[in-house]
This record gives C-alpha cells, sequence and structure tokens, in this order.
C-alpha cells in the first residue's frame, strides 16, 4: 500500500490590491483540500494568508506566533499543535459570521427605518 500522501506547493498569482484580491475561487478550493497550509510572515508581524487557511479548514503553518493568533490553533516550529482545523473553523464561524435570529433582526430593523 502506497502510503505517500499528495503534496502541492502553489503559489498566488493576485495581489492584496482590490478587486484582484477580493476573492480567488481556485486559490480558495486548493487551500479548502489542504490539511496544511504555509503562512509565511509578511510585511507585518501576522499574516492574512493564516485567516484564509483557517477559514478554509487547513491547519495554518507560521513562522512565529502572533497576537492576532490567540484564540486560534496553528503549527510553527516551536510548538506544534495536533486538531487544530476544526477548532479554528469554529473560531471563525462565531467571529466572523452572524447568527440568522440576530441577522433576521437587524434586517427587520432597517426595512422599518425605511
Amino acid at each position: 500500500m502506497n502510503r505517500l500522501k499528495r503534496k502541492v506547493l502553489g503559489t498566488k498569482s493576485r495581489g492584496r490590491e482590490f478587486p484582484l484580491k477580493a476573492w480567488d475561487d481556485e486559490d480558495f478550493r486548493t487551500m479548502s483540500r489542504a490539511k496544511f497550509v504555509l503562512c509565511p510572515r509578511g510585511d507585518y508581524p501576522w499574516t492574512y494568508r493564516f485567516f484564509e487557511a483557517a477559514m478554509c479548514g487547513a491547519t495554518p503553518l507560521v513562522e512565529e506566533p502572533s497576537g492576532l493568533y490567540a484564540n486560534f490553533r496553528f503549527r510553527d516550529i516551536n510548538t506544534p499543535t495536533r486538531d487544530a482545523a476544526e477548532h479554528n473553523f469554529s473560531v471563525c464561524l462565531n467571529l466572523l459570521t452572524v447568527p440568522t435570529p440576530v441577522l433576521e433582526r437587524e434586517v427587520q430593523q432597517l426595512l422599518k427605518a425605511a
């Protein structure tokens, strides 16, 4: 039985400037199939790739931790962590989504004000 797993190393063809960075469907599909995503540090001590990886269900691999990663599980060269993908998706779900009842209430208030 072949125990080797498929490895994919990709690069992004789009930059950070809107509207090019607004959404890259192919990039997000690739990350959603990944177990780990490399998240190299860029111009800041954090990287947006970390949050993209978490939203896609992959475990971010970072060079060094950032305070912005405090509630997430990730891997770096000093502190490997297991079972990070489900935890990170849950954190993203809580931080980046609005519960349906809250959304409905807000929409009703907007309609009343119109």
